[in-house]
């Protein structure tokens, strides 16, 4: 493929990512501020992050400063915003990584259609025709062969484009990730030992996650209808409209279940055998949960 096609594919691209960060934050931005002034769902926040939990975790109970900590992070700060600026910190650095990494799945999907081709290579003719092309214009000229009734493009090879849709969701995804991983921990500053630290349980659970989302569905269509060249513009649009779609059916429904009767007492009575807890004077860390 020509540079020029990879140059051309980074534009909408960057703009779609960035669209979708754009809109995911403003939707999402202060959606749940009321939601934790309810009276029940504030009392349980405040009481699980003064519990004392004894064990692995370590525990500060001097002064009547009760907190919980696991891993050098308090349990009252899973509640708290992410203390960066969205626009001069985390879009810049987000949009950064994307772009860097896009060229590797912008070719990840040509050398796939150029292992396992979605249709034969070998096509019928109706007439004598020059097939002296540049690849990188190969699926044009094609389209307009088509259209001219010159040549007539073979059916899809269904089990090649199975074997693209297995290896780009697990051996893909699993390069992806990885290297997104490691190169958001590099922007941000962390040390290696910080960056892998973490590195598997972050590679599996934006695996896992990703089976959950539309994106399996998504690279399958992809892959049967749309030309490599475009395959991770589509991708990247269907997330956006993934994204978009999800955030603002959470912010509808989030606080109208938090009001309901039955999780209003679920909180209530989390709430009280949390204080039981205290009363105890803390639990083992690996019975807490059996304790609730």
């Amino acid at each position: 493929m020509t540079r020029s096609q990879l140059q051309w594919a980074v534009i909408p691209y960057t703009i779609i990512v960035t669209l979708n960060m754009i809109l995911f934050h403003e939707i999402g931005r202060n959606a749940y501020d009321h939601v934790w002034e309810d009276p029940v769902l504030k009392n349980f926040t405040t009481t699980f992050n003064r519990i004392p939990i004894n064990g692995t975790a370590s525990y500060n109970g001097t002064s009547g400063n009760d907190t919980l900590t696991l891993n050098n992070t308090t349990i009252g700060a899973l509640f708290e915003e992410n203390s960066e600026h969205f626009y001069r910190s985390v879009l810049p650095r987000n949009i950064f990584v994307g772009v860097l990494l896009f060229p590797l799945s912008y070719y990840w999907h040509i050398y796939l259609e150029r292992f396992f081709p979605a249709r034969p290579r070998s096509i019928e003719k109706n007439e004598k025709t020059e097939f002296n092309v540049n690849e990188g214009q190969e699926e044009e000229v094609v389209k307009r062969w088509i259209a001219q009734g010159k040549i007539k493009r073979a059916s899809v090879s269904w089990w090649n484009t199975f074997v693209k849709w297995v290896l780009h969701l697990t051996v893909g995804k699993l390069w992806f990730y990885s290297l997104r991983h490691l190169v958001d921990g590099f922007v941000r500053w962390k040390t290696v030992k910080v960056i892998l630290g973490n590195f598997k349980s972050d590679i599996l659970v934006s695996i896992f996650s990703s089976f959950l989302s539309i994106s399996p569905l998504a690279s399958l269509i992809g892959f049967i209808v749309i030309p490599a060249t475009k395959r991770v513009v589509f991708g990247a649009a269907v997330s956006t409209i993934e994204g978009v779609f999800i955030e603002s059916f959470f912010r509808v429904t989030v606080p109208w279940v938090v009001q309901k009767e039955f999780v209003q007492q679920i909180l209530a009575n989390a709430t009280e055998s949390i204080m039981k807890i205290q009363a105890k004077g803390g639990v083992n860390s690996t019975h807490f949960i059996d304790e609730l």
